[in-house]
C-alpha cells in the first residue's frame, strides 16, 4: 500500500519535501513533481487546470502500473491547496481508501458574477505578460474551486475515512470550513499553522497510525 501526495500549486513547490516529511509513515510514498513543478514539464500548451495532478496520475499508472494504479487503489491520497480536488477526485473514482485534504475543499467561493469576473481578471493578468512562460502561469496561478455547491456535493459524495487540515492560508473562513466538514460522512478536523510539510506531516503520520 502507499500515501500519495500531490502537493501544492505555484513557484517553489515539489513532491520531494512531502515525501521526506512523511518518510516514517507505515507505507511507501509517492510525491511526484506536478506538471510545471520542479522536474515536471508544464502541461501540453502551458494551460494549468485543477484536474493535472489527477491527469498526471493516470498516465503515471499506465506506465507503472505497479506504483501508481494498486489493484486496492492508494492507502490515502493528500491533496495540499487547490490540488485537493484531484485527490477528493480520485476518492471519488474509488482509487484511494482515505483522504486528506491541506486547506483542499476548494475556495474562495463565489456567485455566477464574481466568478466571470475573476476569470476575465486571470485572461487580463496573462495577456499582460508577454511572452507568457511557464513560470509567469505559476506566479499568476489558476481559477477553479470556487462553486460551493459543487464543494457541499463533492463532501457528502465523500465515504471514506477523511483528514480535514484547516490552516491560516485557507481560502475560506471558518463557519465555511466547518459547514462543509460536515457534509463528510467521517471526517477528522485537525489545526496546523500553515500548509508547510514540516507543519502538516506529523498530524498526517498520527491520524494513519489511529
Amino acid at each position: 500500500m502507499s500515501l500519495l501526495v500531490l502537493h501544492d500549486f505555484g513557484p517553489g513547490h515539489h513532491g520531494q519535501p512531502w515525501a521526506d516529511a512523511l518518510g516514517a509513515a507505515p507505507m511507501s510514498v509517492l510525491a511526484p513533481d506536478l506538471p510545471g513543478h520542479g522536474g515536471s514539464p508544464p502541461p501540453i500548451g502551458g494551460n494549468h487546470d485543477l484536474m493535472d495532478p489527477a491527469f498526471q496520475i493516470m498516465r503515471l499508472a499506465a506506465g507503472h502500473p505497479d506504483r501508481y494504479d494498486p489493484p486496492d487503489g492508494f492507502a490515502a491520497a493528500v491533496g495540499v491547496g487547490v490540488h485537493g480536488w484531484s485527490a477528493q477526485s480520485l476518492v471519488l473514482a474509488g482509487r484511494a481508501r482515505r483522504l486528506v485534504l491541506v486547506d483542499g475543499l476548494g475556495g474562495p467561493f463565489l456567485d455566477a458574477a464574481d466568478r466571470m469576473q475573476v476569470r476575465h481578471d486571470h485572461i487580463r493578468r496573462l495577456a499582460e505578460q508577454q511572452p507568457i512562460s511557464a513560470a509567469t502561469r505559476l506566479d499568476i496561478g489558476l481559477f477553479g474551486g470556487d462553486d460551493l455547491e459543487h464543494a457541499q456535493e463533492a463532501a457528502a459524495a465523500t465515504a471514506v475515512p477523511t483528514l480535514l487540515i484547516h490552516t491560516a492560508e485557507s481560502t475560506i473562513d471558518r463557519p465555511t470550513f466547518e459547514g462543509l466538514a460536515d457534509r463528510f460522512a467521517d471526517a477528522t478536523v485537525r489545526e496546523a499553522s500553515d500548509r508547510t510539510p514540516a507543519a502538516v506531516a506529523p498530524i498526517v503520520l498520527d491520524w494513519l497510525a489511529g
